[in-house]
């Protein structure tokens, strides 16, 4: 939706959201991670060309999880595993 993303470091998060597309929220403890996620939200509402270079980067980033992206992944994954016979580990 060409939404900057602000969540917290945590988990998935951690591996999907980068610099380019989002802020990552240090996991600390609950008034920490309010403190920062507006933080967050301010530093983006103040800053009109950070917001859009992360809006870019996160249309940018969600084609790296797209259905037609993991088909080709495990499309490959089949063709590796017929390519070397029947598939079993030797």
């Amino acid at each position: 939706m060409g939404v900057p993303v602000i969540c917290p470091d945590h988990c998935g998060f951690a591996d999907v959201v980068t610099t380019e597309c989002g802020i990552k929220i240090p996991v600390h403890n609950c008034r920490k991670i309010e403190v920062y996620m507006a933080a967050a939200i301010k530093r983006l509402d103040s800053d009109e060309q950070e917001r859009q270079r992360l809006a870019r980067g996160a249309l940018e980033r969600i084609k790296d999880f797209s259905w037609e992206k993991k088909a080709v992944a495990v499309n490959s994954i089949y063709e590796k595993v017929v390519a070397n016979g029947s598939g079993k580990n030797t």
